[in-house]
């Protein structure tokens, strides 16, 4: 799952910038522009994602591990476990069908996302989903290191 749009979210602290090249109004020469929206490669744009992402998973009942500052847990006493993983501006989540389901549903309610189903690769891992598990390897990214090195 994308975050479309993902550095557009609103900014919670003054940030100012020089107008853009090419604006001209001879009665504006001398001031600058405060964004309200944070911008794609504005270095608070992927705090300001993660703070609106960690806010709302807290929300809707989810709880942040110890051990990753970026996996959350949702667990429904009889329905089970639902794991996501904030990346950036992509999730990745799993669990029961159902769950994965109304997740999906939910953070659509909050955020624009897009959906690109079934996970392939994440970082520079291939996942593999099969019936009775999943299977992660790096053999690829092995591969581009041996031919990149000439091994």
């Amino acid at each position: 799952m994308d975050v479309k749009s993902s550095f557009l979210n609103d900014i919670l602290e003054d940030v100012y910038i020089e107008k853009p090249k090419g604006f001209v109004d001879a009665n504006k020469q001398k001031m600058t522009c405060r964004l309200h929206k944070a911008l794609y490669g504005l270095k608070q744009a992927p705090r300001e994602l993660y703070e609106s992402l960690h806010n709302y998973l807290l929300k809707i009942e989810f709880e942040k591990t110890n051990d990753n500052i970026n996996l959350y847990l949702n667990i429904e006493e009889g329905k089970g476990i639902l794991l996501a993983e904030n990346f950036i501006d992509d999730i990745i989540f799993g669990g029961q069908d159902q769950l994965c389901k109304e997740f999906a549903n939910e953070m659509k309610k909050e955020f624009k996302m897009s959906m690109f189903g079934e996970i392939k690769f994440f970082v520079s891992l291939q996942v593999y989903q099969m019936k009775y598990g999943i299977y992660i390897t790096q053999s690829k990214y092995v591969k581009e290191i041996l031919k990149n090195f000439r091994m």
